[in-house]
């Protein structure tokens, strides 16, 4: 059988040939400076790799030539298959974009329900009643919440009365149901608010078994819109409405093709999806308009193909009922998206075909043009056109081996989460922005200063300077960080450029450049407070940095034979009942207790051990000295609490993580159920997918989960809905924050720990540290404590006293 080379194949032999190239100019650019006989035998030896080159370029194109004529066959081939599964993938879509509408909208009914059953069922509240309801709907990401009557006159939690007597798809709910519409209102000076998205449920008297006397609706606040909708897939050639059953179009999408009307696209007229069916395009497939409505009406799903006026591509519809809620999803491939890559493709393939001996060509020559210039390439940084990393070292070092100490200063800037630029962006335009970060850098460089792009976010400067100028660097930096966040001030939408700056003042003239750049990077890494401006943090090297980085490295070196001799030891913080006051649960904490330095602190080794990776196995060891401590309980016929353990982002990196810490609990024989992992809500940030699978993954072990130190700065209501927790842990920061807001900060906890409950989720509140805390969380219904006000950190047999002695915290 016969076999055409792949494309990849080919480009192989491209990367093969690239290789060669390099290496023959490099060999060319060594004959310029050599002499005699050998000069001459490498100028043969490049005569001869030019053969060579000529003979690889015809087989070149040859393989390409052959190799496009297979992959057009193979392409009209495919073609009509991908055709025939483009309908199924569309129905699929939009079946499931319809399931998860569905299930948004019922868990927002749901909150409605919620939030009725607390307030007076006849809309009479007074001015407090209504501002703390605002502020409830604040919270919760409404407009506002509307207490409505039968004859349409609404009391709304912002203080304006609106009518909503002529909106008949909310006054349904008048019928006994739940209504989900896009209505408009008016307020009482006839001011139309047109599309915005209402939830309403009925309202009835004794306690909800009674009759029908008002109803309570919300309009969805416009940032969390797009959280019920989104719009467009395939980059924007598929698109989904939503629509009622008479074709009535809501949630219009804000995608730039629309079906063609006669009114503006921007008309705050609602269209009838089927009228403009019938007025504007021709249907080429079996199923008619008509067979859309009674689709609709009846809740089946239907599909339709059609053209638009004045054109030839085709386009498919899909109409998906969404379950319980009387709406249906209008899913659109605008020019057949799925397939429409392959049709383009065989037309460009068919056209490619004979000009690809032509573009081979002008590979190769570029290619030896640009090689040519091999000297240059390696002298500039491609990205922004100024100094290479090699040409900074040589010159950087040139410029201090000529200096006296203290003349020049070596400064790292590394571009703060430049990695949301380049998953935003894309890589292309993320080099753009370094390249005008470098031009406005470089705006305040002087003569006898260099710059240069030493990393895929860091930059380095070297600068003049003089001993104890500290603040002529802080203020060149500012100048040069304002000069990069220039462009935002005529941005209604700001993308601040952060930065966080390390600086070393030269004081050693003998070290290298990479050692300067160490230490440089020392007081970029190490805490400090922003200086000036909240763009950028600056640390400035001093000796005592290097005395803590031999400190760590001390530690390094110690913290194997300490797991192995056992000098980390595990404490208990109890985590205690508020409305009983008795100790349900554990936390395990850790401490080293080391021979030769004394008790080191956590907050010295758990940061290092998670830079280093060692924290995968103490984590493990922990977790073993809980299971251990589990089980003698067990053997001993005591009544044992569950404990948790704190679990490292740093596992989330690998997917089997869970895998030996399983292999130890079965190995003691530990019921799962005693178990709790505890993960930082930050995590989230860093492992947006990754930690959702680690929950899962803990859960199908049998073990519990927690969030801890939520509301420690990435905290989001969405995370207690997304991701699948037992418990939640509450930063000390909001009890803090209650104590000195008042009102407010205590209707904030509230809110977050009713919101639990009402998900099933076990609230745990952690730096309980007064009576006075504990009886607002008493108020508030609050599951768990913990906190010095019950105990601190304790030894195991301490811990074991306080929970099989006496298991009652006065």
């Amino acid at each position: 059988m016969f076999f055409a080379p792949s494309t990849t194949e080919v480009k192989v032999c491209c990367n093969r040939m690239h290789f060669t190239l390099l290496e023959n100019f490099r060999k060319a650019q060594e004959d310029r400076i050599m002499t005699g006989e050998e000069g001459a035998a490498h100028r043969i030896s490049y005569r001869h790799h030019k053969i060579l080159v000529e003979i690889a370029y015809l087989v070149l194109i040859i393989v390409a030539g052959f190799t496009v004529g297979i992959n057009l066959v193979l392409l009209h081939e495919t073609h009509q298959t991908i055709i025939a599964k483009t309908d199924r993938h569309i129905s699929e879509l939009s079946a499931s974009v319809s399931n998860s509408l569905a299930q948004r909208f019922q868990r927002t009914l749901r909150i409605l329900e919620s939030v009725e059953l607390s307030y007076d069922q006849d809309g009479i509240l007074s001015s407090t009643e209504l501002e703390r309801l605002h502020e409830r709907a604040d919270l919760l990401q409404f407009e506002y919440f509307a207490f409505i009557s039968p004859d349409g006159s609404a009391v709304c939690s912002d203080g304006v009365s609106r009518t909503f007597s002529q909106q008949a798809g909310i006054m349904k709910a008048f019928e006994g149901q739940a209504v989900i519409d896009v209505e408009s209102s008016k307020t009482e000076t006839d001011e139309q608010i047109l599309n915005m998205p209402f939830f309403a449920i009925p309202i009835r008297s004794h306690g909800g078994t009674g009759e029908i006397t008002g109803i309570f609706a919300a309009p969805v606040s416009p940032e969390q819109e797009d959280f019920y909708l989104v719009q467009s897939y395939y980059g924007g050639n598929v698109f989904f409405n939503l629509v009622k059953p008479d074709g009535t179009e809501i949630f219009m999408t804000t995608h730039s093709h629309v079906l063609p009307v006669d009114e503006p696209q921007n008309s705050d007229k609602q269209h009838n999806l089927f009228d403009t069916l019938d007025a504007n395009v021709e249907i080429i497939s079996d199923t008619s308009v008509d067979d859309l409505r009674e689709a609709a009406v009846s809740g089946r799903n239907a599909t339709i193909r059609f053209h638009l006026p004045n054109s030839s591509s085709t386009q498919t519809g899909q109409l998906s009922p969404i379950s319980d809620t009387g709406l249906c999803v209008w899913m659109v491939d605008t020019d057949d998206a799925v397939s429409e890559g392959i049709d383009q493709i065989l037309h460009i393939a068919f056209r490619i075909n004979g000009l690809g001996v032509v573009c081979f060509c002008l590979i190769i020559t570029i290619l030896l043009f640009l090689y040519r210039k091999n000297t240059h390439i390696l002298m500039v940084d491609p990205v922004t056109g100024g100094y290479s990393l090699s040409r900074f070292t040589q010159e950087a070092e040139r410029l201090v081996r000529h200096s006296n100490p203290g003349e020049y200063t070596l400064i790292v800037m590394n571009i703060v989460h430049f990695k949301y630029f380049n998953d935003t962006y894309g890589s292309d335009e993320s080099n753009r922005i370094l390249k005008y970060v470098h031009t406005a850098i470089q705006k305040y460089m002087e003569d006898g200063e260099i710059l240069v792009r030493s990393g895929a976010d860091d930059f380095n400067l070297l600068i003049r300077t003089s001993r104890n100028s500290n603040e002529v660097i802080i203020q060149k930096l500012e100048l040069m960080v304002d000069e990069v966040n220039r462009f935002n001030k005529e941005l209604p939408k700001k993308e601040w450029i952060m930065f966080r700056v390390g600086v070393y003042q030269i004081t050693d003239t003998s070290l290298s450049v990479i050692h300067m750049s160490d230490r440089a990077n020392i007081a970029r890494k190490k805490p400090k407070i922003p200086v000036g401006d909240i763009l950028y943090s600056c640390g400035f090297y001093e000796e005592e940095d290097l005395a803590q980085l031999q400190k760590e490295n001390i530690l390094v070196n110690k913290m194997n034979d300490a797991l192995e001799n056992h000098d980390f030891k595990m404490y208990l913080q109890p985590k205690v009942d508020i409305s009983t006051g008795k100790i349900v649960a554990a936390e395990a904490l850790v401490r080293w207790q080391n021979p030769d330095m004394g008790l080191v602190r956590p907050d010295e080794f758990i940061p290092l051990f998670e830079r280093n990776g060692f924290i995968r196995k103490l984590d493990l060891y922990m977790f073993e000295q809980v299971c251990a401590c589990l089980r003698r309980w067990l053997d001993e016929g005591l009544q044992p609490v569950q404990i948790s353990i704190n679990l490292s982002r740093v596992h989330l990196a690998n997917k089997d993580f869970l895998k030996p810490f399983i292999a130890v609990q079965e190995k003691y024989r530990i019921p799962p159920e005693l178990l709790e992992f505890e993960l930082l809500e930050s995590a989230l940030q860093e492992f947006p997918k990754a930690l959702p699978e680690a929950v899962c993954q803990i859960h199908l072990a049998g073990y519990t989960c927690s969030l801890d130190d939520f509301g420690s700065g990435y905290s989001s209501l969405n995370n207690l809905e997304s991701l699948d927790i037992d418990v939640v842990k509450l930063d000390r920061e909001f009890l803090n924050t209650a104590h000195t807001e008042g009102d407010r900060g205590h209707i904030v906890i509230e809110e977050l720990i009713h919101m639990a409950r009402r998900l099933g989720i076990t609230v745990c509140c952690e730096g309980v540290e007064t009576v006075e805390q504990l009886a607002f969380l008493q108020k508030c219904h609050c599951d768990k404590g913990q906190g010095y006000l019950f105990s601190k950190p304790v030894e195991v047999s301490v811990f074991e006293e306080m929970l099989f002695g006496n298991s009652q915290i006065k």
